[in-house]
């Protein structure tokens, strides 16, 4: 087996299978009927995070996986952030019973069926594409802006360059991220992972290899820069026994990769 191969089977063991995506689809659909069956001066649901761009990771390899919910509000009267948390706490105690509800400042959270969901308060300004969200540099007491699509837009617009290869490269590096207990988190390495440019590279032996290499290691405490540099050393010894045609022991040495 090539290092390709081995790459490619791994990643298609991260994905979740059609079964799953049906069962979280339903759940899904669910809760939103529910919301807008129970809640007044809403204006839009949306369904964004790592779900909504195909990259969540199974709870069997992620227990952080989850599905996020953005309920935008009118706001008009311009209430903060706790007023709206606390409406979508009454609905979820409404609906759900006891432990199945959750708070994870700013977000209501709902454990059903070993599936996690998150419910988000925001409410719409000026442009359609322009939300507010609880700003947590001010204990999630203010608002901030947000934009949800835009990071899908750009992964979408990236992966079509780079072969369609860069949802696959995502989730195997979050794969090792979550092996490694996240030295960088899901969003940072996202927009790390879309954000770079791939000139040359072709297939996801070498995106993948590309992406290690320049990892930014800036801001990393010890143990974190430990990670990444182990990670680093691994990439360069299966080079090495690419370039020497051992190519069994290429492959043993990237499956360290994913070895905790």
């Amino acid at each position: 087996m090539s290092v390709i191969t081995y790459l490619e089977k791994t990643y298609k063991s991260l994905k979740i299978r059609p079964w799953e995506k049906n069962i979280i689809n339903t759940s899904t659909d669910s809760i939103i009927k529910k919301l807008k069956n129970n809640l007044n001066f809403i204006d839009d649901i949306i369904v964004f995070g790592s779900y909504s761009r195909d990259l969540m990771l199974k709870r069997s390899i992620d227990s952080n996986s989850d599905i996020d919910i953005m309920v935008v509000f009118n706001n008009d009267n311009k209430v903060q952030p706790q007023t709206l948390i606390e409406r979508l706490k009454n609905f979820a105690r409404n609906n759900y019973s006891r432990n199945e509800v959750f708070q994870d400042t700013p977000s209501v959270v709902l454990e059903l069926g070993h599936i996690r969901f998150e419910l988000t308060p925001a409410y719409k300004i000026f442009f359609w594409k322009t939300l507010q969200i609880p700003a947590p540099k001010k204990d999630y007491k203010s608002w901030m802006n947000t934009s949800p699509t835009i990071m899908k837009d750009n992964l979408i617009k990236r992966n079509k360059e780079c072969n369609y290869l860069t949802r696959k490269l995502i989730r195997l590096m979050k794969y090792w991220n979550v092996l490694n207990d996240k030295v960088y988190s899901s969003y940072e390495l996202e927009t790390y992972i879309v954000s770079t440019n791939y000139y040359g590279n072709n297939n996801i032996k070498e995106y993948l290899y590309y992406i290690v290499k320049n990892l930014p290691i800036y801001d990393l405490n010890k143990f974190k820069l430990l990670e990444v540099n182990k990670l680093k050393n691994i990439i360069n010894s299966t080079e090495q026994y690419e370039r020497s045609g051992q190519y069994q022991l290429a492959e043993i040495e990237i499956s360290k990769m994913f070895i905790k």
